[in-house]
């Protein structure tokens, strides 16, 4: 693989953003660990796994956005962006399981569980000790989430009995830890017209738990290190002390969780755009043709400087709304909306500068190109998100 920098400007993160010594030193945390534990091996085995988590619990990159007292780093949404940012430099795949770990399980479990809950579970999540994953997506209920069908009912101790499934679950074979939602049926038996907003319950489930059943890893185009299956829940006992939050305040920690997750899905698609353009702008100084450089023909020239240009411009969109206090649905639906395109069209352009080298094997740009596309599909399609930004433009 060929692999370098095309400058100061992409690497920097002087420009636009004014970093903090903790910014620079996660930047560096994030970049070791890339270059030591992220081969480009295209699968990884469930040991390759749960090593590479052990090892980014180790410095200190699991758990960034959670309390110094519950095992994570305290750091800001910036700091997130930053190691999704330079993980997807190496390797996308890696990083969506890592987002799934960090942001869906662990970022998201420490906005709605009690103390105690967060006391229990979050110390070996940061550590890497143990895999998270959160079961949301259904075969018919994905961008639609209020088509949600898995549900549970509460018994008369207080307990939970859940069925149904989920699919698309990403780290599903590897999990520990699964925070699973569902539609809570007779939790107020007097009321009969609830929305199905208003009724729906996070619960958290361990792997071994009677009745969850995993299925295999599915195959899919791109982000092959991330393995993701189905779930199947047959009467699933769920003890009260597993549900998180109050039992019909699933739909606001929900979402209050979305918008993170979208500018984090931005960085990975940042990161996939500087990893390419990086690897096209190598191979354009190294390779030669008609007797002379290949950067120096006009044609290279429009895909490296157009690729630079989008790929900095996102880079000014994405840090600039990570320095919000308070992200919202509107700006991070924008960042990904805008740079999700890019990396695709910028993997695009620098297999064809690097002709049949970037269609082989023997450079990671193909791989990229897989992985680029699940980013206008996972985390909300791209539609999703124009309609989004319409929609709150319009309030």
């Amino acid at each position: 693989m060929i692999s370098g920098n095309c400058g100061r400007t992409i690497k920097s993160l002087n420009f636009p953003l004014q970093p903090s010594v903790s910014h620079v030193k996660i930047q560096k945390s994030a970049r070791a660990f890339a270059a030591k534990y992220l081969p480009r091996a295209v699968v990884f085995t469930s040991r390759q796994h749960r090593q590479a988590f052990r090892a980014a619990g180790s410095k200190g990159l699991l758990g960034v956005t959670i309390a110094q007292k519950y095992g994570g780093q305290g750091m800001n949404s910036t700091s997130s962006v930053i190691v999704h940012h330079e993980l997807s430099k190496v390797s996308p795949g890696f990083c969506l399981s890592y987002l799934a770990h960090s942001i869906l399980f662990a970022h998201h479990f420490s906005r709605s569980a009690s103390n105690l809950q967060k006391a229990q579970i979050l110390p070996k999540i940061c550590a890497g000790q143990k895999i998270g994953a959160l079961a949301l997506s259904e075969l018919h209920a994905g961008t639609d989430i209020k088509g949600m069908q898995t549900y549970v009912r509460r018994t008369a101790s207080g307990a939970f009995v859940l069925n149904g499934s989920k699919l698309w679950i990403t780290n599903g074979p590897i999990a520990d830890y699964f925070l699973v939602y569902a539609i809570v049926r007779d939790a107020h038996k007097k009321s009969t017209n609830l929305e199905k907003t208003q009724q729906i319950g996070c619960f958290l489930l361990q792997r071994g738990m009677k009745g969850l059943h995993i299925g295999p890893v599915i195959p899919k185009c791109g982000m092959q290190p991330a393995v993701m299956c189905a779930l199947t829940f047959r009467n699933v006992s769920v003890p009260r002390g597993n549900l998180v939050g109050s039992v019909l305040d699933g739909w606001k920690s929900l979402m209050s969780a979305f918008a993170i997750e979208r500018l984090n899905l931005a960085a990975m698609a940042l990161g996939i755009a500087e990893g390419c353009l990086e690897q096209m702008v190598d191979y354009a100084r190294l390779r030669s043709t008609f007797g002379k450089p290949l950067y120096q023909h006009g044609q290279i020239q429009k895909y490296i400087s157009e690729g630079f240009s989008e790929s900095l411009a996102a880079k000014v969109l994405i840090y600039s709304i990570s320095a919000s206090n308070t992200l919202n649905r509107l700006e991070t639906d924008a960042a990904k909306l805008f740079t999700a395109p890019i990396a695709k069209k910028i993997a695009d352009n620098a297999i064809q500068v690097c002709g049949a080298m970037g269609y082989s094997g023997k450079m990671n740009l193909e791989q990229f190109w897989r992985d680029a596309k699940l980013l206008e599909i996972g985390g909300g399609t791209l539609e999703a998100h124009q309609k989004n930004i319409v929609k709150d433009i319009m309030r």
